[in-house]
């Protein structure tokens, strides 16, 4: 039986390695462990990976979800230590605004099989790894977002609607503006927070708490309270709640390109700043979990004896 460890540092990474995570735990040819590492510390991070190593020995294969440092962190260690790596989400790109952007190429520099989520990234890992003299070992497999969704709706904001002449009424949906905003941490982003403030002038605010890499929340409450609702540490499922009622979605994130467009109309989805020009079209559909688990058990059964 195959050991595969998965690591993860915040919940972007669970969210999208819990649907492949799933079907391998159904699979009597391997088991799936998880490790969690320490946001946004490389140090802590390379250190815990190591030490699941020593306390559990070495898995057959690491998985790597991303780019953040965090996961840098734990595919460095493998590295160091002979463990074979795979590394999801490989060779995506987008402008050079945070460490993650370079990160993710390490990684994949690092790894013995690369999954992409196009042809197009698929070409990057290539160039990347010819450009050293490195063998290449990539697939387009899609991506995992909108597998196995599960959506709480619970804490989407409602008003009550009165009827005329009589008691009663009905709640509803209220109208909202949803922000989600991961601070660039090579980037000067005060444009990015003027930008916010002005849009949602007017409207009301949701504010769900980004990756850990910075002070975005305290930036854009301010001093006056310009934000109605802020939310740290929700679960996917009700982040995914409150993105498919929202009225705009305001965000940096990679959720623009991949989760907004399955909920949400193009006109809806408002691009903050320059964190995502340059990101590559991806094709937004279920079943990328399958193919990854499909990907993962050829290359254990060809490569560890």
């Amino acid at each position: 039986m195959f050991s595969i460890l998965f690591t993860i540092g915040c919940r972007s990474d669970a969210g999208l390695s819990l649907p492949i995570i799933r079907r391998l735990e159904k699979e009597p040819w391997c088991k799936a462990s998880v490790l969690d590492l320490e946001p946004q510390c490389f140090s802590i991070s390379y250190a815990r990976t190591e030490d699941y190593f020593t306390v559990h020995g070495k898995p057959d294969l690491i998985f790597i979800t991303g780019d953040r440092m965090e996961q840098c962190a734990a595919a460095a260690c493998a590295f160091h230590n002979n463990v074979k790596i795979c590394h999801m989400y490989a060779g995506s790109t987008n402008n050079i605004s945070t460490f993650d952007d370079v990160d993710r190429h390490c990684i994949s520099l690092w790894a013995d099989l690369c999954l992409c989520e196009s042809v197009a990234a698929q070409w990057v890992v290539w160039d990347l790894k010819k450009a050293v003299g490195l063998t290449v070992n990539s697939f387009d497999v899609g991506i995992t977002h909108l597998d196995d969704l599960e959506i709480d709706e619970s804490l989407v904001p409602k008003e009550k609607i009165e009827y005329d002449n009589y008691d009663g009424g009905y709640w509803q949906t209220k109208p909202y503006d949803l922000i989600l905003y991961n601070t660039p941490t090579k980037t000067n982003y005060s444009k990015d927070i003027a930008q916010i403030r002005e849009l949602i002038e007017g409207s009301y605010s949701v504010l769900v708490s980004g990756n850990p890499d910075g002070d975005a929340e305290m930036l854009l409450l301010g001093r006056e309270r310009c934000i109605d609702e802020v939310h740290i540490d929700l679960s996917r499922a009700q982040f995914l709640g409150l993105l498919k009622n929202c009225t705009r979605f305001l965000s940096n994130s990679s959720v623009c390109v991949y989760e907004a467009p399955y909920f949400l109309k193009p006109e809806q989805i408002i691009q903050i700043g320059e964190r995502n020009k340059g990101r590559g079209t991806v094709v937004c559909k279920p079943g990328g979990s399958n193919m990854v688990v499909k990907c993962i058990k050829e290359f254990l059964c060809q490569t560890v004896v």
